[in-house]
């Protein structure tokens, strides 16, 4: 299994991704790549973990990732992250990629959701076994009781901590190439994957009279190419969450719980200056979400 993380002037929190990562997943350095934008503040953090692939954008990151993605083999699974996701919990890379290897109806495996997310019990059949594979289709609707996809239990196509085979995430970028789109960044990338993962169907009138009226593709119009929704994960706790406390892009306004002293301005000037994350106190950790802002959140200062 590969792994690929996306970083944009975060290297203080990508080093606690690489570091939790590595720890609690057993990889060696040489299965990461990181597709990052390029900045000073990031050679630092190559010069600690040189066995990683350090892949700066070149012409966009949509370019970069079709390219990188190009050298693999349909069947590889693909496991995505991001560089304000932290581990806590272990997990076994080599039985994801079995699963998916050994069942071609289910797009993706995640670890990001588990027993202790909320509203587990509706996608976990009463009885399951601890540590036995779960499976629910994300589309066209969260399952009863989840309308809220903050859950994600109703999100098939997710970059924090889920892996896919690189032959269905190619056969998205064949799909926004017939349409004439491209990926700005990770959170493109995310919104294609819903999009033609989810199995509404679009009515021929409708895409016609969007098509016509140059309004694009309408959600759910790519579905009949990627018709695969199922998701799976392990009856055990989440293994990931997203430490939400800054934004670096301003494609998609996402909420965050940081205030000034994040920053990411500033969170790279202490970097540099030898700050690093505390995320060892999180060993075990049972969020209810997967995302948990400043409730973790601890620096280390420089040695003295």
């Amino acid at each position: 299994m590969r792994v690929i993380v996306f970083s944009k002037d975060r290297p203080l929190q990508l080093e606690g991704y690489l570091a939790s990562l590595l720890h609690y997943s057993g990889l060696p350095q040489s299965a990461v790549t990181v597709l990052f934008v390029e900045d000073p503040s990031y050679a630092p953090l190559a010069a600690q973990y040189p066995g990683v692939h350090w892949l700066a954008e070149s012409g966009g990151f949509h370019a970069t990732l079709e390219k990188w993605l190009a050298e693999l083999p349909d069947a590889e699974p693909v496991f995505f992250g991001c560089d304000d996701v932290v581990f806590f919990n272990r997990f076994d890379p080599a039985q994801l990629a079995a699963y998916l290897h050994e069942h071609p109806e289910c797009a993706g495996f995640t670890v990001r959701s588990g027993s202790n997310s909320q509203g587990a019990g509706a996608v976990i059949p009463p009885g399951t076994p601890a540590g036995a594979v779960v499976v629910w289709d994300a589309a066209p609707e969260p399952p009863a009781g989840l309308q809220d996809a903050r859950h994600f239990f109703g999100y098939p196509f997710e970059v924090m901590g889920t892996a896919y085979r690189a032959g269905l995430v190619r056969r998205m970028f064949a799909w926004m190439a017939a349409h004439g789109l491209r990926y700005r960044g990770p959170n493109d990338f995310e919104g294609a994957g819903m999009r033609m993962l989810r199995r509404k169907r679009v009515g021929l009138w409708r895409r016609l009279v969007r098509r016509l009226s140059g309004k694009g593709p309408v959600a759910g119009d790519g579905a009949r190419l990627l018709p695969e929704a199922k998701l799976a994960m392990f009856n055990a706790p989440s293994c990931c969450a997203a430490q939400d406390v800054n934004r670096v892009q301003d494609l998609a306004k996402n909420l965050i719980q940081g205030g000034m002293a994040e920053d990411a301005g500033e969170l790279k000037r202490k970097f540099m200056a030898g700050w690093r994350m505390e995320w060892r106190h999180m060993d075990g950790l049972l969020p209810p979400s997967a995302f948990i802002g400043m409730t973790q959140w601890r620096l280390s200062p420089p040695a003295p």
